[in-house]
Order: structure tokens, then sequence, then C-alpha cells
């Protein structure tokens, strides 16, 4: 089933103009305070979109199914350590480190964890990545936990591993969708690397299961090409976006190329998908 509609139109003007990657906006939270996602975007569109420079730096992790391994926390702002992993890519081992905090006394998460850095190590313990998140020390406004989530990514024509970024935030409006960052790594050229930056995502991925740590891509493009589908929310319905993995270049971009309309607009077709999905 395809739908071609305004909201379509809108996705493919932001994803035409020059890099495809544009600022996002989480959704509007109640009493007219602006959602954490507003506060880290510019504009609301259903589209898959990279992080800013400033709300880059401020990403942060939810663990799958992991239990802490390190526990060095005996007052409220002390660090706990937490593993995910480890993962076998392309015959090498990575493990993903997350550093946690405790929400501050008298938020309303307090007593929870958010998430204040993260590093990717391989098999020997070197670091081949590492981000670090913002921390509320003391309670305000708004109360921020973060999270991180991983698994391998396993697709015809590569492996990878796709970590996704989530942000809960107190007090918020309920959404149709909630909304989360993905962000792929893989070796190429027997180098480990990030496939561009990470994008945001009003909805999930279709095809995978997080609970078993493992994703699956939606079939092979070409040779060394994979189809990565999302169910995306569109405002009126939920739409199939697919987004191209080129394992051989280490980068994400759009699966589709838009026709050029008469009137010089550029417009795509998506599948919906079905609203028991």
């Amino acid at each position: 089933m395809t739908a071609r509609n305004g909201a379509i139109a809108v996705l493919i003007l932001v994803l035409a103009e020059g890099a495809w990657w544009a600022s996002n906006n989480r959704p509007h939270q109640a009493a007219g305070k602006p959602s954490p996602q507003q506060r880290l975007s510019a504009t609301a569109q259903p589209v898959l979109a990279p992080l800013n420079a400033q709300a880059s730096a401020a990403i942060a992790t939810r663990a799958i199914a992991s239990t802490p391994t390190t526990s060095t926390a005996t007052t409220t702002n002390a660090e706990t350590e937490q593993r995910l992993g480890p993962f076998s890519i392309a015959g090498t081992d990575y493990t993903i480190v997350l550093k946690k905090k405790k929400c501050p006394p008298g938020s309303m998460q307090a007593g929870g964890d958010t998430v204040v850095a993260m590093e990717i190590r391989d098999a020997s313990g070197s670091s081949l990545y590492q981000k670090t998140f913002p921390y509320q020390a003391a309670n305000t406004e708004f109360s921020d936990a973060w999270s991180v989530s991983a698994g391998v990514l396993s697709g015809t024509n590569g492996t990878g591993l796709l970590i996704s970024y989530d942000l809960d935030s107190e007090p918020s409006a309920p959404a149709p969708e909630s909304s989360g960052w993905y962000k792929v790594f893989g070796a190429v050229d027997g180098k480990f690397k990030p496939f561009s930056g990470p994008i945001l995502v009003q909805g999930g991925l279709i095809t995978g299961d997080a609970s078993n740590k493992q994703f699956k891509t939606a079939g092979p493009l070409d040779s060394h090409a994979d189809a990565l589908k999302f169910k995306v929310w569109a405002h009126h319905f939920r739409l199939v976006y697919p987004v191209r993995v080129d394992w051989k270049e280490g980068k994400l971009s759009r699966a589709q190329v838009c026709d050029r309309a008469a009137a010089g607009s550029n417009s795509c077709h998506y599948a919906v998908a079905p609203e028991d999905d």
C-alpha cells in the first residue's frame, strides 16, 4: 500500500536539501512547556534527522537487559558502570561501557539511573568511540533520564552494531509514537567507524528483536548495501521509511531517489504501516 500526501512532501523537501539530514523536534509538552526534544532541535517533522552539534553532545543511552558489573556508588553523584556485549562484528568483539549516575534527589525520577557517558571498546580494551551526556546535578523544572540499547545489525551484505539512544523526560505529554536516535557502526577496510551521524525517528525499527539484541535489515539494495526500515509517525498515519546502509562506504543515506514533479516539488511513494503494527 502506498501513500502520497502533504506530509510526505514535507518529508522529502527536508531530506532533499543539501545533506539530507536536518534537525528535528520532540512532541509538544503539556501546559505549554517545551519537551526535551523541542529543546534539542528546531522543527517538528515526521522524518529521520541528525542531531545538531549541541544536541549531539547531549545524547545518552538505555541498556537492554543488562546488569551493572561494577558499582562504586555510595553517594548520589558517584558513578556506576554497566557493560553491554560483547557484540561480534566481522570477527571482532566489541563491548559498550556505560557510565551512570543516580537522578538528583527531589526530581520526578529520583532514585533512577541516567547515563552520563558511553565508550565502545574492542577485544583488547582499546577505546574506539566515546560520548559524554548531560547530567542534572540539581532538581529543575524538567527531569531527564538518558538511556541506550544496542545489538548486532545483520544484513545480506554486512554486519554492524546498532545503538539507539532514548530520553525519558518528566513531566511530558503522551505521544502517538516515542522518539529515539539510531546510530550504526561497522568495520570499513578493517577500521571500526560510525556510519554517519545518529538519525532521529519518531517511531521505531520494523525488523529486529531488542530483547535478544538482534536486528536485521529488510534485504539487499545492491551488492554492497542493505535497507533498514523504520516505522515513522507522519502525524496522520505511520509510513515505512527505508534507509540505505552502505557497508562498503560506511554511510547511511536515503534508500529512495525521489521523482521531481512538474511543479518542481519532490515527492516519493512509501508504504503505510497498518495501525495495529
